[in-house]
C-alpha cells in the first residue's frame, strides 16, 4: 500500500501525488497509445482514436465516481439541493471510490453520445470495429488500474489462511485494518487493554510487532505516539490520527510503566492479517486476457467477436475474484453485472454468427486496409 508516492516540495508539507491518480494517467497513456496503433491497422484514422479516448475517460470516470457515490454513499440523488453534494464529490477519484462496471456503463454511454455526433462521420469507423479495437485496451487498462487500487489499498481479499500464499498485509491506516478490527478478526495494534482504568495491558497477539517490540501483559501504557495516556479511551483518538493518515506509515511508539519504571519501547508498526491479494489475481489475469485477444484477433472472422470474447473472458474472472473481495462494495452488484456481461457476451457472438448466416458470401464485409496516419500526429 503506497496511497502517496511523492509530495511535490511546492509548499510546506508538500502537494501529495497520489498512487491511484498516477496509474489513472498510465492507463490512459497506455491504453490510448495502443488503441491508436491497433486503429491504423483497422484502417481507422490514428486521431479518431484520441478523440475517442477523451469521451470513454471521462464518461468512465463520471459513471464509476456516480455509481459509487449512489449505490455505495447512498448519496441521494432527489430533490435537486442534493445535488450539490455529489457535484463536490465527484472529482474526489483520488480517495478511491470507483466501481468498474459504474466505468464501463459511463464509457459506453459517452461513446455512442460521442459516435452520433462525430465518429460515425469518418472512415472505416462502426461500432463493432471500433470495439474490436478497444477489447485489448480494456484489459491492458484493468493491469494499471488494479495495480492502482494495491496502491490505494482498496479492492482487498478475504483474510488467507495461515500458510497461504499469495497474501499480502497491510498497515494500520488502510481500510482493511479498520475493516478487520470492526469484524472482530484482529485488534488494532496487537494487544488488548483494560477499558476502564489506567491503559493496562491484558493480551499481546503472539509474534506480532507488539510483541516483538517488548510488550507484555501487566504493561501501562503511559504515553503514545508522543501523546499522554491516561486511560485506555485515549488510545482511540491516537488511533484514529493514524487510520485517517493517507500516508502508508502507521508506526507506534509506547511508553510504559513496568515495575514502578517507566520504559521506553522500540517503534513497531501494525499491520493486518494476511489477506488474499485479489488486486494483483486481478493484474494477472488481466494480463492473460490481454494476449488471449491478441492470439484470437487473426482468427476472428467479422467484427465484433473480439470484444465479444473480452467481454465472457472479464465477466468470468471478475465473478470467481468477487467470491474472494472482502472489501465495502454494493453487494451483489458486480457479481450480478458479471452474469449479465456473460449472457450479453455470449448474446453479441451468437448474434453475429446469426447475421453472417444471412448475408451472401459475396456481401460480406471485407477488412479494410491499414491507413497511415496523418503527418505531425501523435
Amino acid at each position: 500500500m503506497q496511497p502517496i508516492l511523492f509530495r511535490l516540495p511546492i509548499t510546506t508539507e508538500g502537494i501529495p501525488v497520489y498512487g491511484f491518480g498516477m496509474m489513472l494517467f498510465v492507463t490512459f497513456i497506455a491504453t490510448t497509445w495502443m488503441a491508436a496503433r491497433r486503429a491504423v491497422k483497422a484502417g481507422i484514422a490514428r486521431e479518431v482514436i484520441q478523440d475517442v479516448a477523451f469521451w470513454i475517460f471521462l464518461g468512465g470516470i463520471l459513471g464509476a465516481r456516480l455509481t459509487y457515490l449512489i449505490f455505495h454513499e447512498k448519496m441521494p440523488i432527489w430533490p435537486p439541493e442534493r445535488l450539490w453534494a455529489i457535484l463536490v464529490a465527484l472529482p474526489r477519484i483520488w480517495d478511491g471510490g470507483i466501481i468498474l462496471y459504474g466505468a464501463v456503463a459511463g464509457a459506453v454511454a459517452a461513446y455512442f453520445v460521442g459516435h452520433g455526433l462525430f465518429f460515425r462521420h469518418k472512415p472505416n469507423v462502426t461500432v463493432l470495429r471500433m470495439a474490436d479495437v478497444i477489447a485489448p485496451t480494456i484489459a491492458l487498462g484493468l493491469i494499471f488500474g488494479r495495480m492502482g487500487c494495491l496502491l490505494n489499498g482498496c479492492c482487498y481479499g478475504q483474510v488467507a489462511c495461515a500458510n497461504c500464499w499469495p497474501s499480502i498485509t497491510f498497515p494500520l491506516s488502510a481500510p482493511s485494518a479498520s475493516a478487520l478490527v470492526r469484524a472482530g478478526s484482529q485488534t488494532a495494534c496487537g494487544f488488548l487493554v483494560e477499558y476502564e482504568g489506567p491503559a493496562q495491558v491484558t493480551q499481546v497477539q503472539p509474534n506480532s510487532p507488539a510483541e516483538r517490540s517488548g510488550l507484555r501483559p501487566g504493561d501501562v501504557i503511559v504515553q503514545m505516539n508522543g501523546q499522554e495516556i491516561k486511560r485506555a479511551r485515549d488510545i482511540r483518538e491516537v488511533l484514529v490520527d493514524l487510520r485517517v493518515s493517507r500516508d502508508p506509515v502507521a508506526d507506534v511508539n509506547l511508553t510504559v510503566e513496568r515495575s514502578g519504571k517507566e520504559v521506553a519501547l522500540p517503534t513497531f508498526r501494525p499491520r493486518t492479517l494476511g489477506l488474499h491479494p485479489t488486486q494483483i489475481y486481478e493484474s494477472i489475469s488481466m494480463a492473460l486476457l490481454l494476449l488471449l485477444l491478441l492470439a484470437f484477433e487473426p482468427f476472428k472472422r467479422y467484427d465484433g467477436q473480439v470484444m465479444g470474447l473480452m467481454m465472457i473472458g472479464y465477466a468470468a474472472h471478475r465473478y470467481v475474484n468477487e467470491i474472494l473481495r472482502s472489501d465495502e462494495r454494493p453487494v451483489g452488484l458486480e457479481s450480478n453485472v458479471s452474469v449479465l456481461l456473460m449472457a450479453a457476451g455470449l448474446g453479441l457472438m451468437v448474434w453475429l454468427w446469426w447475421r453472417a448466416r444471412q448475408r451472401p458470401p459475396a456481401a460480406r464485409q471485407a477488412r479494410p486496409a491499414p491507413v497511415k496516419a496523418a503527418a505531425g500526429s501523435v
